[in-house]
């Protein structure tokens, strides 16, 4: 879900990714599908995807049922192959069944780090240690997510509103649930991680799909908007804020 380019990439349990982007062509049908954009990219069983900036390219990252969490780039030179998976991209992140990636700078610096959710309802963070070959190597973020534990399946997605970080993440019953972190404020835009300790925050929310649910989220103006699938199929859109 990209607030600059108004896309979305849904997977499915059949392995694929579908893309589609927001049009003002047509006010009852506002999103249309890119059909060839996503058309190779083929995982086992559930999928998850999210695009994310590598040097100066695109990098696609997905999971899938198995846990294996994989990195697709553009720019291969080939127009009818324009995604080209990057061998050994994540390799020391440990595989967890059902993984569901997401990225978000967690510690200000203005890189990414890799969140990922897994089968067993944890949360795992890594970020990028130095960079050799061309590689990242990863270094896992230990604690950061010790206080969450959901039902059987999490999907992780992060916000920054106003001085807190908020974790929106899915569960196998189909609910929201989400989680708080104060930021400090003596250190600017930049904080250590190990300063910060997420807690669930019980607001009153409608925040309920079907099982599997796998939320999306980004700051709009002080609006928090929340995408959401499940296991179904469906997709509702909820905005949370604006007081």
């Amino acid at each position: 879900f990209s607030a600059a380019a108004m896309c979305l990439i849904v997977g499915n349990m059949d392995g694929d990714l579908k893309l589609f982007e927001f049009t003002n062509e047509s006010p009852g049908l506002p999103w249309r599908q890119n059909r060839e954009y996503l058309k190779d990219i083929k995982l086992s069983g559930y999928s998850h995807g999210v695009i994310a900036p590598w040097m100066g390219s695109g990098l696609l990252i997905t999971g899938e049922s198995s846990g294996k969490i994989k990195a697709f780039i553009t720019g291969a030179g080939d127009s009818n192959t324009p995604w080209k998976e990057v061998k050994d991209f994540f390799r020391g992140v440990r595989i967890h069944y059902h993984s569901s990636p997401a990225i978000f700078d967690i510690d200000g610096d203005g890189a990414w780090e890799l969140i990922t959710g897994a089968d067993d309802g944890r949360i795992y963070a890594y970020r990028i240690r130095t960079v050799e070959n061309g590689l990242p190597v990863w270094e896992e973020i230990k604690g950061l997510f010790g206080n969450v534990l959901v039902q059987g399946f999490s999907t992780p997605s992060l916000v920054r509103y106003q001085n807190a970080l908020y974790l929106f993440t899915g569960q196998e019953n189909g609910d929201i649930r989400i989680f708080e972190a104060d930021l400090p404020l003596e250190n600017g835009t930049r904080y250590d991680h190990k300063s910060l300790v997420f807690n669930e925050k019980h607001f009153p929310n409608n925040l309920k799909m079907q099982s599997h649910s796998s939320p999306s989220v980004m700051l709009n103006g002080e609006m928090i908007e929340v995408v959401s699938g499940d296991y179904d199929g469906n997709l509702r859109h909820f905005l949370c804020g604006g007081s």
